[in-house]
């Protein structure tokens, strides 16, 4: 038997159908997510948080059910697997809960809509922000060397990836230092100052949301992003985990550390397969079964 850990993202590409494929894979959470969201929003994931976190969600948890009927069936790995942790990065914290049993799916819907409009709010009345991508060797030191005061590491992902936000114009200069050092820079489509204090507005309205939620035991520990380690104060954490960094590198290494011998990616896509391949290498198996 293999044990294996179940990795939910914040992000990815999004299929242009993916409306038709969440109605073929989940059509319970298809209606869910239109009705709170709106017919559109997988439409206009691009216009702004308000759309992108529910549809990103959405795209997320069918995928899930996808693999997790593919794993009841024995289809997915060549010998059984033990789920030992479901873990999530940013947003994909909310899905790891739901696949875990913790989280009923009509309230990680209504949270994630929440979510989207409280950040999108920061984003529209804000300041100036952008984020970026520094890739490459020594990507976290090359990154922490430009830290300001309106200039955070938001993402420490693999040993070759970090992502800061902050001002624009920091990060535009962040962008240009690392670039002068060797690395790729790369501005990420948001303009929002993600895990970083700038986004303490959004805390407020998501605990009280919360407070109001309940939770139930997990099938197996779900693993905050932000924390590197399971969740305690599960509503809390989740809150107050908009405000701080995302220790994914981390969490990863706790991952392999507790036990994990192969890493699934839920998708869309294949980051956090990369990612977790790059921070332990050989020593895990990793698989990314919706990588379109």
């Amino acid at each position: 038997m293999t044990r294996a850990a179940i990795l939910f993202p914040g992000q990815g590409n999004l299929a242009p159908d993916l409306s038709t494929r969440l109605q073929r894979s989940d059509p319970e959470l298809h209606e869910l997510i239109v009705t709170r969201a709106g017919a559109d929003v997988f439409d206009r994931a691009d216009d702004g948080q308000q759309w992108r976190q529910p549809a990103v969600f959405a795209a997320s948890m069918g995928c899930w059910r996808t693999i997790e009927r593919a794993i009841e069936a024995g289809e997915l790995w060549p010998e059984p697997l033990e789920i030992i942790a479901f873990a999530g990065h940013s947003l994909g914290e909310i899905g790891a809960l739901v696949a875990s049993g913790a989280l009923a799916v009509a309230d990680a819907v209504e949270l994630v809509c929440v979510r989207g409009e409280v950040f999108g709010a920061v984003e529209t009345s804000g300041p100036p922000a952008a984020m970026c991508a520094i890739v490459g060797n020594d990507a976290l030191a090359v990154a922490r060397a430009q830290l300001r005061d309106d200039l955070f590491v938001a993402n420490d992902n693999s040993p070759q990836q970090v992502v800061v936000a902050g001002s624009r114009e920091a990060v535009l200069a962040a962008r240009a230092a690392a670039r002068g050092s060797g690395l790729r820079a790369v501005m990420m489509p948001m303009t929002f100052p993600g895990h970083t204090p700038w986004a303490a507005d959004v805390v407020a309205p998501l605990a009280e949301l919360l407070a109001g939620i309940e939770l139930a035991e997990p099938t197996a520990p779900v693993w905050s992003g932000t924390h590197a380690a399971p969740f305690v104060d599960t509503r809390s954490e989740i809150a107050v985990g908009c405000t701080i960094p995302v220790r994914w590198r981390e969490t990863v290494i706790a991952l392999r550390d507790q036990g994990a011998e192969l890493m699934i990616d839920v998708g869309p896509g294949h980051v956090l397969a990369a990612q977790a391949a790059k921070t332990v290498g050989p020593e895990i198996e990793t698989l990314a079964p919706c990588d379109a």
